[in-house]
């Protein structure tokens, strides 16, 4: 989609490392899904707030988060907010600011690691783009085309993307699969969700009481 393009071009071009914090807003409901973008531009190694919303229907779900365990696994703020209902904005503009006043670099433990996935590429990468994190440097390699960079600098990497025999289908499908598989780690950390046999239990019950056949007339009417 073109909205997302325009976010995702806006976080990775160069000019990207003035910015000051990244907040994400992420669906309390659908976590895991969720997680998966929050981690991607976690290892932007830039400054991240996230920002939890939807917390109502999560507990309407039957789910449980621990906000602070999850902000310990993620290694950055994590707060809950309810717009509609101005709820959350305080302690996220609290969260706000005290992660501009924070004078250490950031130094983020990435999902990951750049061994696990195009290590010789990345790091040649790096020697034209020293100031960019490995993740940044995996996606110059994919995408490029995509961004202004000079006719100079696009030989260079492209001649990058031969020399170290870089596959972009099989990085992306790597980086994945190992994003999810942290993922899974840490839903299973910090969230407890509802036993989905339990829930096929209590709709089998009440199927067996509506469709009786003297209490589901009964109900009927």
């Amino acid at each position: 989609r073109s909205d997302e393009w325009v976010a995702y071009q806006a976080l990775l071009e160069p000019i990207s490392k003035q910015l000051d914090l990244i907040i994400v807003v992420a669906d309390a409901s659908n976590l895991r899904r969720n997680l998966l973008y929050v981690s991607q531009v976690i290892d932007l190694n830039k400054p991240v707030i996230v920002a939890l919303t939807m917390m109502d229907l999560a507990r309407k779900k039957g789910i449980k988060i621990d906000v602070e365990r999850l902000s310990d696994e993620l290694h950055c703020p994590v707060v809950t907010i309810n717009p509609r209902k101005n709820k959350g904005m305080d302690e996220l503009d609290r969260a706000i600011s005290g992660e501009l006043q924070k004078k250490e670099p950031v130094n983020k433990i990435p999902f990951v690691l750049k061994t696990d996935l195009a290590p010789e590429a990345v790091d040649e990468i790096k020697k034209i783009f020293p100031a960019i994190s490995d993740y940044t440097a995996v996606h110059y390699l994919i995408h490029h085309e995509s961004f202004g960079f000079a006719d100079e600098t696009q030989e260079r990497i492209e001649n990058i993307e031969k020399r170290t025999d870089f596959n972009h289908t099989r990085v992306q499908a790597k980086d994945i699969q190992q994003r999810y598989s942290r993922i899974r780690e840490i839903m299973q950390a910090t969230v407890i969700e509802p036993d989905p046999e339990k829930k096929r239990l209590i709709s089998e019950r009440l199927d067996n009481l509506l469709l009786n056949r003297t209490w589901g007339y009964m109900i009927m009417l």
